[in-house]
């Protein structure tokens, strides 16, 4: 839709779909966490949180895209890109379930 590499979106994407996520499996993020840090803090809910940050501050660092705006011009398009993204089969497996407006919160707080 918007000739993008599929892998340049993880940068963008994955941050804010962990953090949706997170209520939902809060001990595979805190695995994720202290995977990436090397360590765990205080709360599987911390660990999983900083791990986040820390893939977040990493992707920075490799001077990735970390905005949805840098891909998609027009944010009036989002709403679309939501409907289209409720067909996707990943949703089948995603650990929370999410509505078109869960989705177009994802991409706000991508953008």
């Amino acid at each position: 839709m918007f000739d993008t590499l599929h892998g340049l979106v993880h940068p963008v994407l994955l941050p804010p779909v962990m953090r949706f996520n997170l209520p939902e499996c809060v001990e595979k993020m805190a695995d994720i966490g202290e995977a990436l840090m090397g360590k765990q803090l205080r709360s599987q809910n911390s660990t999983a949180l900083a791990g986040i940050e820390f893939l977040e501050e990493f992707c920075e660092s490799l001077e990735m895209s970390v905005h949805l705006r840098d891909m998609v011009q027009d944010a009036s398009r989002l709403p679309e890109v939501c409907k289209m993204a409720l067909n996707d089969a990943c949703l089948l497996t995603n650990p929370r379930q999410a509505t078109c407006e869960d989705l177009l919160k994802i991409c706000e707080e991508a953008w």
